[in-house]
């Protein structure tokens, strides 16, 4: 008898324990939206013009799963309404369960271009998430849309003292990168890769132009104040004429960066760099 009791009371105890390990993150849900690809990814990227079938996938709050109730709206702005189906006086499992949706017939007019905006919604409920896809133009040669916001910092974790900052101000028909790659040398000495007139070669490739800045080195606290003079002086070389910079992703978290001449054909050095956005 007490033996039952306690592998009753270890059953119990089981799937409340599974919840407590999991992270914080999970209490809420998460989705992500996309094409669905052969290997099981999704894909951020759609053409304009072309339908095309997406899936909303991720971890619903129970075990009462939602269905697609409609994918509405028009431009670069949807949303996407879930509706749970009524269960008639059944009890939903109180466990984070998996999902997926599919969203058959998704189309952009072949007019558009740029970063749409999709709004996931529960009919009478709460607004959920928020996703971004890249509408590429229907005609193939027109600029392309970058598949993956790329803000913030990135570096090689076998570079100490360098590293890459990026501004990504997307949305709607603006998909504008700079940043700046950082270098010091041992002596505190800094130079800056500015990287400017970036534009995306393909969804997953971004190409622009380099400006150096150089400078002393500086070591006058933390930060500055009146007492710790920062002179102005000349300090800028332009470069892009002969060196570019090319960086192609390898998902949202994953690129390669590589210095160089913009012209392959030009000969001259370059510089691969294995990269991870931190």
């Amino acid at each position: 008898m007490r033996a039952s009791a306690l592998h009753r009371f270890r059953a119990a105890l089981f799937p409340l324990a599974a919840l407590l390990a999991l992270p914080a993150a999970a209490a809420e849900p998460l989705f992500a939206l996309g094409v669905p690809q052969p290997d099981g990814s999704l894909a951020g990227s759609v053409v304009a013009g072309a339908t095309q079938d997406l899936e909303l996938r991720g971890v619903w709050r129970d075990g009462c799963l939602p269905r697609l109730a409609a994918f509405a709206g028009s431009g670069l702005r949807r949303a996407l309404h879930l509706e749970v189906e009524a269960i008639d006086n059944r009890v939903c499992p109180q466990a984070l369960t998996p999902f997926r949706i599919g969203v058959p017939g998704v189309r952009f007019d072949e007019t558009l271009a740029g970063v749409a905006e999709v709004v996931v919604v529960e009919v009478g409920g709460d607004w959920l998430s928020q996703h971004a896809l890249a509408v590429q133009p229907a005609d193939a040669g027109g600029h392309a849309v970058g598949a993956y916001g790329v803000a913030g910092g990135w570096a090689d974790p076998g570079i100490p003292g360098s590293g890459l900052f990026l501004f990504h101000d997307r949305g709607g028909d603006r998909d504008q990168v700079w940043g700046y790659w950082l270098n010091f040398s041992p002596a505190g000495s800094p130079t800056w890769y500015l990287l400017t007139e970036a534009r995306w070669q393909r969804p997953d490739r971004l190409a622009g132009v380099l400006v150096v800045v150089e400078g002393a080195p500086w070591n006058c606290g933390l930060l500055p104040w009146p007492a710790c003079a920062l002179p102005a002086r000349p300090a800028t070389r332009l470069v892009g004429d002969v060196w570019g910079f090319q960086m192609t992703l390898a998902g949202p978290d994953r690129a390669t960066l590589v210095f160089g001449p913009q012209d392959p054909t030009a000969g001259g050095p370059s510089v691969t760099v294995e990269l991870r956005r931190f």
